[in-house]
This record gives structure tokens, C-alpha cells and sequence, in this order.
């Protein structure tokens, strides 16, 4: 086979980290024109200007799509087009943000980089100080314009002018006060203009402890946590930002830098949204790429300045450039099937056409890679063994509560029906049929003969089909107008989710064409919550085992914990009156009791006391008690155990994760229980949904315990 490209295999892939030219083997899509666009008009704004710099770029889309591929020709765009653009890149982080910083961007910038920079920006503030107006000679406009250009030392001009450097270096230091937590920054950036300090403050920047030069100068906290990370970024940006430099960072598969749900992954989010956020303040370009579902997790203020680039499937065109630019040539017509086998993802086709060619060559004697081959090759793949899809269907089956048979004969001599679910009396039922693989048109005959036999055992007969393998976009239309519903394909991820969304649409359509009447359907309902609670009553004992043994291991004395500080205490006291129902609840019950004769009083009553508001109203305020309760009784612990004195910078770090965590919960819940009207007694004015006191706790018991309230 003849070969028009590089000798490269045909699954090479780019990484972010590839340091090779990936020009030769890019198919130029509509997903990269937009992003040539994108960076060619952010690099083209001006300062003061909003343009394309006012925004961050999102290459967002599924596995095997290109994102990287895209993301790493950003970065060559950027570096041809603006060469002193400084272009930071993470490659698939696989753990925390301030290990990667402190480990790859910090020395990706580079110490020398960051020295230059700095004293460009003492350069700005020395120039600022030459005398100007009358007193200005040639030589001093000289001067300064060499200042402004980076071309005179600004410490040769200072010994020149006679010029007080602690001054400048004050000087430069208030410049650096906007940067984000500034003090330390600021005074450890002013540091680095002399020459004998420049070691001690990048060593300092990348998370190692402070020395007795910088300590004896104010700088005690070292930058050992995820969110100082964070904030040292940003500082950079901030400063390449003030000399115009192009600060760029690309990060792959950007979720994970986020971790498990719960409170840390909300502090890494509140870290990298205001990270982006001083990037595109500053000019400088954050380049994010993941899944297709990440993007839910930012917040929308976030969403609303980043364009999103999506990279949509290759064509049998563009399949056919991408086999030939590593060097396999394909017909059109061969093209077209990759693109049919693999729903046109290009690393999904790459991978397809090196196991086609795997199997030619098992062969022997020659031969290319057809059609035929890449459906034998797909159904290699994608095919896992009968007994784990039937099995996987069966355990969702006994978790609904729903009643099933199994492997069903049915009549007219089709293939038994894998999973048989009676509706009501019977004459309806839903029919889940598991099928392999369906590649072209005539496969589905024996699927549709199964379909024929269900609906003549049952009237009205709802069918779902499992696909054990893969599905072509030519037969997944086929297969809908058979059932009347889209299949589903066999995916451990989240073919739970998708099949238990299925069986319920199937029952509500059954009850819709059975038009039943509302006690029989009731019926039937509770006798499938409780054949659910049965199959679910060994997992809740399991939970309930495990929380107990929580409880018994936990770390403490033993004894209580110490009463919190006066004014701390005070403040937890203000939000729990926010989280007190009891007088409006109270006009209820007294209403509901004091007059039982008065009967359009006390149906009244009742049913605002049975009110499903008024529950989810309940249950609110009860969940803000117990976190209240919760944090209350874990702050105590924790100054209990911290003692007098200054907190340590561990101390202090986990005193600001659990602040935020309480306040990112507290705001997370539904914002108004308690005027709901359901709650209030209509004779009392309306009270506010939920006061500050609550909302803000958090915040002000970290100012508390910061000002020295302890004791």
C-alpha cells in the first residue's frame, strides 16, 4: 500500500507535552478554523480593549475527538503568531493542582523569565521618577525612553540619579498590592530586583519554605497548599498581564483537577474560578479542554465569558485525510465505513483501521483492510460476554420492584424474549430484548421477528432493546421505528441510569393506553414500592452498619468538646434564630387545636399542616439545624485542639476549607422555606426567607477566629 504521509503508526495521537509538529498529521475541521479565529483575534486586542481577551476557550467534547489535538495546535498558533507569549500547559493532571504547579508551570515559566519581568516593571516605576517638564534635559528623556523599551538596567540608572532605592522599591511593592492575597507577593516581588534575592524568592514561589532574608522582611507563610497554588498563578498573570505580555494556559481534561464531588472539590472550583477570572481580567488566556458534562460544574458567571468549541465528527472527506496523513490510503468508499463503524470519531476510527489491519494480517497472503473486515473488527470489540449485559439488566429489573420472567417463548418460532414484564391483569407488557451488535441494514430481521411475536402475546406491548456492542447511526433509526423508542447500547457507565429511564417512560405509557382507574393504579404502585423496599433492605442495614462502625472508630477523648468564644458563640446563636419555625408553626397547630368544633377552621388547618410545602419547608429548616449544629460542634473541636497562639498555616487552611464549606451548603439549599406561604400565618407580616446571620456565619466566625476572638 502506497503511503502519502509521515511514517507514523496509525493511532498517533498528540499529547499536550508532544514537542512534535503536529501540522503534518492535523485535518484542518470547522472546530479548528473557529479556534485559529478565536486566538488570531485575541492576539490582535489591544490593551483596554475587551474583544476576544475578555473571554476564556473551552474545547469541550467526548473521548477520542480531537480536544487535545485541537488544544496542542492552539498552543503552536500562539507561539508562531506572538513568540514572547508565555504558553503554560497541563497534560491530563492525575493529582493536586499544588503538586502540578509546584512540579511543572512554575518551571515552565522559568526563574530567569519572572526576573526579567520584574525588572521590566521596576523599569516603569523608575522612570516615573526622572524629572520631567523643565527639568527634563535630553539625557534624561533618553534615559527613560530606554527605561520603557527594557533597554537600561533601572538599577544603573538609580546609582546615576542618586535615586533612594528603598523608595522605588516601595514603590514597585504598592504597584503589586492589587495582586490577589498581595502583601507577601508584593513584598517578595519587590525582593527579586536584587540580584543576591532572586534564588531565595523562586524558591519561596515554588512552595518551599520562606528564608531568614525573606522572614526578616515579612514573608513567613509558605505556599504549600492547592489554593496558594492558585493564588501564585494568578499573581503571575497579573504581573505578565502589567507588561503586556501574553500569558497563556492550557489545561487537558481539566475536571480532574477538581476531584470527587463534595467540599474540597467545591474549593478547588472557587480556586480555579477566580483564577480564570484574573486571567481574562489580566489579557491573558485560560485554555481548558474536558468531557462534554464538565462544563455543568462551572459556575455560570464563568460560563457566560468562555467561548465553548465543540469538535464535531469527521466526514468521510476528512476521514480519508486523516488516514492519508499517516500514511494509509483508503477508498472513498472505505472511508464512509469508518465513518459508519465509528460515528465519524477519529481516534475511534484510527483504533477500528489498526485491528482491521491486525486481522488481515493474521490471515496471510496479503490482502487490505475492506468493509468486511472493519465490522468483524468492531464486532471483536465491542461485544462483552451475554451473561454480563442479561445480568446487568436483571439486577436493575429486581432493584425497580417491577415482577419479570425471564427468557420467554413467545409464539411464531422467534428467539425467546430475554425480559418479560406483565403490566396490570397481564394482556399488557413490556418486552426488553438484548441484541448484539447492528452494523447495516438487514441485521435487525431476526430483532424485528421478536418485536412482531411480543406484541401478539400482549396489547398494548412496550419494547426496549439492548444493544450488546455497537450501533451504526443507520440502524439506531431503524431500531427506533421498530419500537417506537431510541435503543439503548450496552455502556457500563451509564447504562443504569438510561435503562431505568426507559423502563419507567414504558410504564407510564402502558398506564396512559390502559386508561386505569386511580385506585387499581395505586394499588399496583404500592405493591412495587414494597417488592422495592425488600430488594433494597440489606443494602440500607449494610449503610447503617457502616455509619455505626464510622462512629465507633472516629478519632477523640472521649470528651466533649470546649464551648466556643463569646462572640463566636453569639454569632452561631443569630443564625439559629433564622432557623427557628416555631412561632409560625405554631399559629397552625394552635388554630388546628384550639377550636376542633369550628370545622372550616380546622380543615383548614389541616390541610395546610398536610401541604407538601409545607413539608419541603420542614425538612429545609431542618437541615440548616443540623448543619448548623454540625459545623458548631466541629469548630469547637477544632479550637479546642488548636490552643492559644497564631494558628499554623495547616490550622489555617482547614479552618477556611470548613467556612466555605458550611457557606457553599448553606446557600445550596432551596432559598426560602420559611415564608413560604403554606408556613406563615396569614395574620403576621412576612419575615425574610433566610437572614444573613446564617448566610454569612461562615465568613464571620473566619474573622473571628483571624482577629484573635478565641478565648
Amino acid at each position: 500500500m502506497e503511503s502519502s504521509g509521515p511514517e507514523v503508526p496509525v493511532t498517533y495521537t498528540l499529547r499536550l507535552g508532544d514537542e512534535a509538529d503536529p501540522t503534518a498529521v492535523t485535518v484542518v475541521t470547522p472546530a479548528f478554523r473557529r479556534a485559529f479565529d478565536f486566538v488570531d483575534a485575541y492576539l490582535a486586542t489591544g490593551e483596554g480593549e475587551v474583544g476576544e481577551s475578555g473571554r476564556a476557550l473551552a474545547i469541550i467534547g467526548g473521548l477520542g475527538t480531537g480536544k487535545s489535538h485541537l488544544a496542542r495546535s492552539v498552543i503552536d498558533r500562539i507561539r508562531k503568531r506572538q513568540e514572547d507569549a508565555i504558553v503554560l500547559r497541563l497534560d491530563t493532571p492525575h493529582t493536586g493542582f499544588g503538586f502540578l504547579f509546584r512540579n511543572v508551570l512554575i518551571e515552565q515559566f522559568g526563574k530567569d523569565r519572572l526576573h526579567d519581568l520584574v525588572i521590566d516593571y521596576y523599569a516603569q516605576v523608575t522612570a516615573a521618577k526622572l524629572p520631567t517638564g523643565e527639568g527634563e534635559d535630553h539625557l534624561s528623556a533618553s534615559i527613560r525612553a530606554g527605561l520603557l523599551a527594557g533597554t537600561v538596567d533601572p538599577r544603573k540608572v538609580i546609582e546615576h540619579y542618586h535615586l533612594a532605592q528603598a523608595t522605588l522599591v516601595g514603590e514597585l511593592r504598592r504597584r503589586l498590592s492589587h495582586l490577589p492575597e498581595h502583601a507577601p507577593y508584593a513584598t517578595a516581588l519587590a525582593l527579586m530586583v536584587m540580584d543576591d534575592l532572586v534564588d531565595p524568592v523562586w524558591e519561596w514561589l515554588s512552595g518551599g519554605p520562606p528564608g531568614q532574608e525573606l522572614r526578616d522582611r515579612g514573608v513567613t507563610h509558605q505556599l504549600a497548599t492547592p489554593a496558594d497554588a492558585y493564588n501564585t498563578l494568578a499573581v503571575l498573570a497579573f504581573l505578565a498581564g502589567r507588561m503586556d505580555r501574553r500569558l497563556v494556559l492550557v489545561i487537558d481534561e481539566f475536571e480532574k483537577l477538581l476531584g470527587a464531588p463534595g467540599p474540597w472539590e467545591q474549593a478547588a472550583l472557587n480556586s480555579f474560578d477566580e483564577l480564570v477570572q484574573v486571567f481574562i481580567e489580566t489579557r491573558s488566556l485560560p485554555v481548558f479542554c474536558g468531557m462534554t458534562d464538565s462544563l455543568a460544574k462551572l459556575p455560570p458567571g464563568l460560563l457566560q465569558r468562555t467561548r465553548v468549541l465543540t469538535p464535531t465528527p469527521f466526514g468521510a472527506t476528512e476521514m480519508a485525510e486523516l488516514l492519508g496523513k499517516r500514511g494509509r490510503e483508503v477508498s472513498a468508499s472505505l472511508a464512509g465505513g469508518l465513518v459508519e463503524m465509528s460515528d465519524g470519531n477519529p481516534r475511534e476510527a484510527l483504533s477500528l483501521y489498526r485491528r482491521s489491519e491486525a486481522i488481515v494480517a493474521g490471515r496471510g497472503g496479503g490482502g487490505s483492510v475492506t468493509t468486511a473486515v472493519l465490522r468483524e473488527a468492531v464486532r471483536q470489540r465491542s461485544q462483552v460476554p451475554a451473561e454480563q449485559v442479561t445480568g446487568a439488566v436483571r439486577t436493575l429489573l429486581e432493584e425497580s420492584g417491577l415482577d419479570f420472567r425471564s427468557s420467554i417463548v413467545l409464539t411464531g418460532g422467534a428467539d425467546p424474549v430475554d425480559f418479560w414484564i406483565p403490566y396490570g391483569d397481564g394482556s399488557a407488557a413490556i418486552a426488553v430484548l438484548v441484541t448484539r451488535s447492528l452494523l447495516r441494514k438487514g441485521e435487525e430481521v431476526y430483532l424485528r421477528a421478536q418485536v412482531d411475536a411480543a406484541r401478539e402475546a400482549a396489547v398494548p406491548c412496550e419494547v426496549i432493546v439492548v444493544v450488546n456492542g455497537h450501533l451504526t447511526a443507520r440502524m439506531r433509526a431503524e431500531v427506533s421505528g421498530l419500537t417506537g423508542r431510541q435503543p439503548l447500547v450496552f455502556d457500563l457507565p451509564g447504562f443504569g441510569t438510561a435503562f431505568r429511564s426507559a423502563v419507567d417512560a414504558a410504564v407510564r405509557r402502558l398506564a396512559a393506553a390502559a386508561d386505569e382507574g386511580a385506585l387499581d393504579g395505586l394499588r399496583r404502585q404500592m405493591d412495587r414500592l414494597s417488592r422495592q423496599q425488600t430488594a433494597t433492605q440489606n443494602m440500607m442495614d449494610n449503610l447503617l452498619e457502616s455509619v455505626a462502625g464510622l462512629k465507633t472508630s472516629a478519632p477523640g477523648t472521649g470528651r466533649p468538646a470546649p464551648p466556643l468564644p463569646a462572640r463566636i458563640a453569639a454569632q452561631f446563636d443569630d443564625a439559629a434564630a433564622d432557623t427557628d419555625p416555631s412561632g409560625d408553626l405554631g399559629g397552625i397547630l394552635t388554630e388546628l387545636f384550639d377550636d376542633p368544633g369550628n370545622t372550616e377552621v380546622s380543615v383548614r388547618a389541616r390541610r395546610r399542616l398536610s401541604s407538601r410545602e409545607l413539608v419541603e419547608a420542614a425538612g429545609t429548616v431542618w437541615l440548616q439545624r443540623q448543619l448548623l449544629d454540625a459545623f458548631r460542634e466541629r469548630l469547637s473541636a477544632f479550637l479546642g485542639g488548636a490552643g492559644p497562639g497564631p494558628l499554623t498555616s495547616a490550622q489555617e487552611e482547614e479552618l477556611l476549607a470548613m467556612c466555605r464549606t458550611f457557606e457553599v451548603s448553606v446557600q445550596a439549599l432551596p432559598p426560602a422555606p420559611i415564608s413560604a406561604p403554606v408556613w406563615r400565618d396569614p395574620r403576621s407580616s412576612a419575615r425574610p426567607a433566610r437572614g444573613r446571620a446564617l448566610d454569612e456565619l461562615g465568613r464571620r466566625v473566619l474573622s473571628e477566629v483571624r482577629t484573635g476572638t478565641r478565648g
